[in-house]
This record gives structure tokens, sequence and C-alpha cells, in this order.
């Protein structure tokens, strides 16, 4: 922002050599045995598991609120 005017520069991208980031790598690996244990389950198993989750956690959370 200069003197309350927004300007815009085209991002300039740079090309790797590399096949992909480390740390990328390191958090797909670290992630395998959930994947794997996901493989068989439908998307409907795994959200209703994920409102679960959230729900138990609301409800903790109210309950020290009382």
């Amino acid at each position: 922002m200069v003197d309350d005017e927004l300007r815009k520069h085209p991002v300039k991208t740079v090309e790797s050599n590399r096949a992909g980031s480390e740390w990328v790598r390191e958090l797909y690996e670290m992630f395998a045995l959930v994947r794997d244990e996901a493989a068989g389950r439908t998307e409907n198993d795994v959200n209703a598991d994920i409102d679960e989750a959230i729900e138990a956690v609301r409800n903790k959370r109210g309950s020290r609120c009382s």
C-alpha cells in the first residue's frame, strides 16, 4: 500500500530441480498410518467420526463453562 493505494505486482515464480519439499514428504509419511486406517472407510464414515469428535470437544468445553 502506497499513499492509500493498493498496488499489485505479478508473482515471480522460480523453477526448482528438487522433486519436492523435505518437510512435505516427512509430513506425508507421518500420516501414513492414518491413511491406511481410513482406506476402507467411506467419506460419510469419516465425516461422522469428525462430527462426533467435534461434538465431544464442544460438550467438554460447555461443561467447564457452566
